[in-house]
């Protein structure tokens, strides 16, 4: 019996340390979003005004069209990643160099591969989107400077995958915060010299270097074993494999990421990719915001499933699901009453794609943010093909809708966004029957738990967007501006997360939730 009670007193510790862990990597992404959004808040519209409708959509295009080439680089940083994050509890630190040698020496096998697609695609970018003559050079130099800067990230990515897979990421938080207000200043001072798209990726190459340094400072300072050591062949290829997975995992993410955009400058304009990227700028924080949520919880969900306790993984999951939908639907409610008065206030009227756009592009950003959820636990199983597989298919039926809504009915953003929730509805089925069978989770039992928030999720939306249409864009101009929107949407939000919060959740997941910020904020 004190047997007994020694383990389940162990066990409660070890929940609790786990549990502040995984929150305490949450509010770093948090802290250093919130940062990066408040710079992001004040240089886009200095961009918008300094560059222009035309060039800004320009750096949008090039940006998420030289995202492209990001998987060619093996992506060996995700695969090094969950497996630290299922090994974190190893002392064998020779192994552990061993995979972080096997990391390095993936990505030097992919390296003229990404350099090879990347400069092909700088080349053919002017030509793609049917560019002026007068911008080609620019162009071309403004993507081999992103490729470069794409090289090196791989690199700086190493020492942060390694914190973050022995669930230590939070040990970056001052770091993260400094480097974002560095970049921010950096594409300050390129607008302020006048220095065009050219300068302003060069600043982002020059912070891309500086964070390799600083993180691999901070990696040899917390992580004891950091370092290399020669791996066996047989370990080399098997990274090779998993890193194969990771990589065709990041070609479809980044295209169901990037593909709206790239889709929109093909079959349109370039400047209607501004208006569609301004109008999504507030709802894609939703993206970032889960994303944080798997990154700070995911590894220590890779060691739970590790130790083969599925039914605890299953609870976990279950709460991050519950909690993406909670701050999904606040949020996403909040933007579509709020978008145009928010775009009004922030970069002019005529940016502003509709009351229905933004509707749609909310609802395609929630359905994301909930797949990107089951996609993350996904990654720390390491069962990668059949998700590879559901997504590749995914994307194929978003690039036909959008020929069909775009290029045949002309629906423009509204056909865009249409394309994207037709595209990913086999995401939303099928990445739930994946963890299900990893997490012994029957389909049927998800469903039944997924009703009563959709509904609630449905109800709050279509409330929001007729509430919406009677709201001029321009009610704040005279009405206090800043402070008086910021007021408002505040309230808006409490009101919405409330309801949601109590309509929405079951009295369990409430209880559940507390009990995890208690957890949270007790003193040690």
């Amino acid at each position: 019996m004190i047997a007994r009670a020694y383990h389940l007193i162990s066990r409660f510790f070890a929940d609790e340390n786990l549990t502040k862990k995984a929150y305490l990597n949450v509010i770093n992404n948090v802290l250093t979003y919130i940062v990066k959004l408040g710079v992001q808040f004040v240089i886009t519209p200095m961009m918008v005004s300094g560059l222009g409708t035309f060039v800004y959509g320009l750096w949008q295009v090039i940006n998420r069209t030289i995202g492209y080439i990001s998987p060619a680089s093996g992506r060996p940083t995700d695969a090094l990643l969950w497996i630290i994050a299922r090994n974190q509890s190893s002392n064998n630190f020779e192994q552990k160099r061993q995979y972080m040698t096997s990391a390095i020496i993936v990505w030097a096998i992919f390296l003229p591969l990404m350099v090879v697609c990347g400069s092909v695609i700088a080349w053919f970018i002017p030509a793609w989107f049917d560019i002026p003559s007068e911008y080609i050079s620019m162009v071309r130099i403004t993507a081999l400077i992103l490729i470069a800067g794409m090289v090196m990230q791989v690199l700086s990515e190493l020492p942060q995958s390694i914190l973050r897979g022995e669930n230590l990421g939070y040990k970056r938080m001052g770091l993260t915060l400094f480097l974002t207000l560095i970049g921010g200043l950096g594409t300050w001072a390129a607008l302020a010299l006048n220095t065009g798209l050219i300068g302003i990726a060069a600043m982002s190459v020059f912070t891309t270097v500086l964070n390799a340094c600083l993180y691999l400072i901070l990696a040899r300072k917390y992580i004891p074993w950091f370092g290399v050591s020669r791996p066996p062949r047989s370990q080399v290829k098997e990274f090779l494999g998993l890193s194969g997975w990771f990589m065709a995992w990041n070609l479809v993410w980044t295209s169901m990421f990037a593909t709206d955009v790239v889709l929109l400058g093909l079959f349109t304009s370039v400047e209607l990719v501004t208006v569609y990227t301004l109008t999504k700028y507030v709802p894609e924080i939703l993206i970032n915001i889960t994303q944080f949520l798997v990154a700070g919880v995911g590894p220590g969900l890779g060691g739970i499933i590790g130790r083969g306790e599925m039914k605890r993984a299953a609870d976990l999951r279950g709460e991050m699901l519950a909690i993406s939908w909670l701050v999904g639907t606040a949020v996403g409610v909040t933007v579509v009453i709020w978008n145009n008065a928010f775009l009004n206030l922030w970069v002019g009227a005529d940016k502003f794609a509709g009351s229905l756009a933004s509707l749609l592009i909310v609802v395609a950003v929630f359905q994301f943010i909930m797949i990107q959820n089951d996609a993350g636990v996904i990654d720390v199983t390491l069962r990668m093909s059949k998700k590879v597989i559901l997504g590749t298919i995914s994307i194929f039926i978003t690039i036909a809708s959008a020929i069909l809504f775009i290029k045949i009915l002309h629906l423009d953003i509204i056909g865009i966004t249409l394309a994207l929730i037709l595209g990913r509805l086999i995401l939303s089925i099928g990445y739930p029957m994946i963890v299900g069978n990893a997490l012994l989770i029957s389909f049927k039992s998800q469903l039944m738990s997924a009703f009563r928030p959709f509904v609630i999720t449905a109800l709050m939306l279509v409330l929001g967007y007729q509430i919406a249409i009677l709201i001029p864009g321009g009610i704040f101009t005279g009405f206090g501006g800043w402070v008086s929107f910021f007021m408002i949407a505040a309230v808006t939000f409490l009101l919405a997360i409330f309801f949601a919060f109590f309509f929405g959740l079951t009295s369990g997941q409430r209880s559940s939730m507390l009990q995890r910020v208690k957890i949270v904020l007790r003193p040690r």
